[in-house]
C-alpha cells in the first residue's frame, strides 16, 4: 500500500508537469499498459485518487475487476506473501504478462535490463 500511496503522490504531484505521450510508449515498451490501468482503477475506485490526476485511467468494467481482485488477493490477504502461490494468483489477474515474465520471476531475473543492456535502448 505504501507503494500505492507514493506513486499516486508522484502522480498527482507531477500530473501538470508528465509528457502523456512519453509515458504511454514507455509503460506499452515495458508491456505493462494492462497493469497499469488496472492499478489507476484501484487508486481511482479504492483509494480516492483524482480521476484527473490518473494518467491513462479507463473507466472500462473490466479494469474494476482486475482492481477488485487486486484487492482481494494481495492487500487484504495481510502481508503473507508466497512467491509461487501469488505468481499464479497474479496469472490469473494478468495472464499473458504473467507468461511473458514468468522465466524472470521463477528464477529472480529481471529481464527488462538483460534486454536493455543486450540492445542498448
Amino acid at each position: 500500500m505504501r507503494q500505492m500511496c507514493d506513486w499516486c503522490r508522484l502522480l498527482y504531484r507531477y500530473r501538470g508537469e508528465l509528457d502523456l505521450r512519453i509515458l504511454e510508449s514507455r509503460i506499452k515498451r515495458a508491456g505493462l499498459m494492462s497493469e497499469w490501468k488496472a492499478f489507476g482503477t484501484l487508486a481511482v475506485e479504492y483509494m480516492g485518487m483524482p480521476v484527473e490526476a490518473m494518467l491513462l485511467y479507463s473507466e472500462d468494467k473490466k479494469w474494476s475487476k482486475k482492481a477488485e481482485k487486486i484487492v482481494a488477493f494481495f492487500i487484504l490477504k495481510g502481508g503473507k506473501w508466497q512467491r509461487f502461490k501469488d505468481t499464479f494468483r497474479v496469472g490469473s489477474i494478468f495472464p499473458l504478462n504473467t507468461l511473458r515474465f514468468l522465466p524472470g520471476i521463477l528464477l529472480g531475473v529481471n529481464w527488462l535490463k538483460i534486454k536493455e543492456r543486450i540492445f542498448k535502448r
